[in-house]
């Protein structure tokens, strides 16, 4: 059974069956395994590992091999994100983290757990950030004209963004908001809002239980087949894999 959890800035999930193909994506992705040291592929290197975060639009590949685990995809422009980069990442593909007493801890706790109980999960998730120094009150300190950008495109009601209305709104030219999102946030804007289209898509299919073809129309794709190259291209894996078997949960944590 896969666990997926859709936060304010993150989607995380408890899985033991992951089989991505090579993809990558501007999100930044925390593995942890609940059991035995996983591999992973990260720009065409094998990587062993108990704890890895992937950086953002890194080429990346995984089979968990019924290995039970926790992944956490980070919205890279997200308070969690930047603290991430900042501590571990820099502008490395990828850091492993020797944190080995508190993944026993976080995992024997988790052992515990014979079904789903949603407060377990957000204490776990908290703690995970805690001991990696993530300090859940921080805010990124972006242009004013930034800040009002990321909160038009994540309060969105609309089925899709173009930039022209975000370059409007905060009186620049679309050429100058590009540019001045990738300076501040290390995303390219055009990128971003695709992932915020594909993220609602998994939002309609998984908290809404809309089936595929109503999820990738009502999120703005142009065809459900779009939907589905996109899914791959920036997920490994298509909509129809990360929806079976799978419980949505909405938590409180970012």
């Amino acid at each position: 059974m896969n666990y997926i959890l859709f936060g304010n800035e993150s989607i995380a999930s408890f899985s033991d069956v992951i089989k991505a193909e090579c993809h990558r994506h501007w999100m930044i992705q925390l593995f942890l395994s609940l059991d035995e040291e996983m591999t992973m592929e990260v720009d065409g290197q094998q990587i062993s590992f108990r704890c890895i975060i992937i950086n953002s639009n890194r080429t990346h590949k995984i089979d968990t091999a019924h290995i039970p685990h926790f992944t956490m995809l980070i919205d890279s422009t997200s308070a969690i994100g930047r603290q991430m980069r900042e501590t571990y990442l820099q502008n490395n593909a990828y850091y492993v983290l020797n944190m080995l007493g508190v993944v026993e801890s976080l995992n024997t706790a988790f052992k515990k757990v014979d079904t789903i109980q949603l407060p377990f999960y957000e204490i776990f998730v908290k703690q995970l950030l805690q001991a990696m120094s993530v300090d859940l009150s921080c805010s990124p300190n972006y242009d004013s004209r930034i800040q009002t950008i990321l909160q038009a495109i994540t309060t969105c009601r609309e089925e899709q963004h173009s930039l022209q209305p975000l370059a409007n709104l905060v009186g620049l030219s679309k050429s100058r908001l590009s540019h001045l999102f990738k300076a501040e946030t290390d995303t390219p804007l055009k990128s971003f809002l695709l992932l915020h289209q594909l993220k609602k898509a998994y939002s309609y299919l998984l908290e809404h239980g809309d089936d595929i073809t109503t999820s990738a129309m009502k999120a703005g794709f142009d065809s459900p087949s779009h939907f589905a190259a996109t899914s791959k291209k920036m997920t490994g894996m298509t909509a129809s894999d990360i929806s079976k078997d799978s419980v949505f949960l909405k938590v409180s944590f970012p």
